[in-house]
């Protein structure tokens, strides 16, 4: 967010572009119409991992309230300005730094993880920290791109930001990892 890094194709202003961003058909399609299966509007949710704040955006109407939490003071800040553009009432985002999360145990009925985990050096650390926080029979709606798809592989491939995602970004590879961590309902690619 602080445009040191030039990203080319997806670079700062299309990438963490909220507001283009929400007016795509893929993000309705493919988050909004499936997570609202999932959140009901009595829920308090979790977007771990919020980035600048454009699936919190789209959250937010869907749920009770919403706290976004990232490591990156850049990213809270950007999600605090969207929160305001918005004029989003039950939102609110936070930074946390990379030890325990500053909630109570049980605390949040959902999370959400946005293009988060190939980013995190200890997923299993992070994902145990993160289950304290929510509630017994609470659910946790996790999106990770797929590197079966060439396009996005070869992308992640040239960026050095994302190069969690080649060790990870498989059906089996995400299973293996969630599933001694919690019960794995659905895997979709």
């Amino acid at each position: 967010m602080s445009g040191d890094v030039k990203r080319g194709v997806l670079g700062k202003d299309k990438r963490f572009n909220t507001e283009l961003l929400l007016k795509k058909n893929s993000i309705q399609k493919y988050f909004t119409t499936i997570i609202s299966t999932h959140i009901s509007k009595s829920d308090k949710v979790l977007d771990f991992g919020c980035g600048p704040g454009t699936f919190l955006t789209a959250t937010a109407p869907l749920c009770r309230e919403i706290v976004g939490v990232d490591v990156s003071r850049e990213f809270v800040g950007q999600c605090q300005k969207n929160i305001a553009l918005f004029e989003l009432t039950n939102a609110s985002s936070q930074i946390v730094g990379e030890g325990a999360l500053p909630f109570k145990d049980n605390e949040f009925d959902a999370v959400i993880l946005v293009d988060v985990i190939h980013h995190l050096a200890e997923p299993t650390k992070v994902l145990k920290n993160m289950l304290r926080v929510i509630k017994p029979g609470g659910k946790i709606l996790i999106y990770e791109p797929n590197k079966l798809n060439p396009l996005l592989a070869l992308i992640h491939a040239l960026d050095r930001n994302e190069w969690g995602l080649l060790r990870l970004g498989t059906p089996k590879i995400y299973r293996d990892l969630l599933s001694p961590l919690m019960k794995v309902e659905k895997i979709d690619y």
